[in-house]
């Protein structure tokens, strides 16, 4: 149990240090740029999701959703599941493209604009700068 504990607690501040990452570089845009972070939005489905970046601009609504992982990452657009691969261990996460398109309905929903289109998330993969070489998995949709 404190194995597991440990864990958990650990892949929880590892996702807060790459969301403080992306947030500190979605401060850096322009003024016609407006950033919501930590967004918790209401969904029908599942009580609340919380959506890591939005982003207001000029040229649409930018939601971006922030892995912060390391190791070799496996899986497509429509797998379910993703797998990350560490030396020996193997472990499956939720697929973060199906995840996003859960706060883009859920967002779409709360501002009752259900037929507002959006443009696919596209997986982006930027490398820390840390010693450990982690990387950041975003995903950013647009709704025009």
């Amino acid at each position: 149990m404190v194995v597991l504990t440990t864990v958990i607690q650990l892949s929880k501040w590892r996702g807060a240090v790459g969301e403080r990452t992306v947030r500190k570089r979605l401060e850096k845009l322009g003024e016609e740029y407006r950033a919501y972070h930590d967004h918790y939005v209401e969904d029908a489905q599942y009580g609340f999701t919380q959506i890591d970046h939005v982003v207001n601009s000029k040229y649409g609504l930018h939601v971006i959703e922030t892995k912060h992982y390391k190791g070799w990452i496996f899986g497509s657009e429509n797998q379910k599941y993703w797998t990350q691969i560490i030396f020996k261990n193997k472990q499956k996460f939720y697929n973060p493209i199906r995840q996003n398109y859960g706060h883009i309905k859920a967002l779409k929903s709360r501002l009752d604009l259900p037929n507002l289109p959006y443009a696919p998330s596209s997986p982006s993969l930027t490398k820390s700068n840390s010693k450990n070489r982690s990387g950041q998995l975003m995903l950013s949709t647009t709704m025009d």
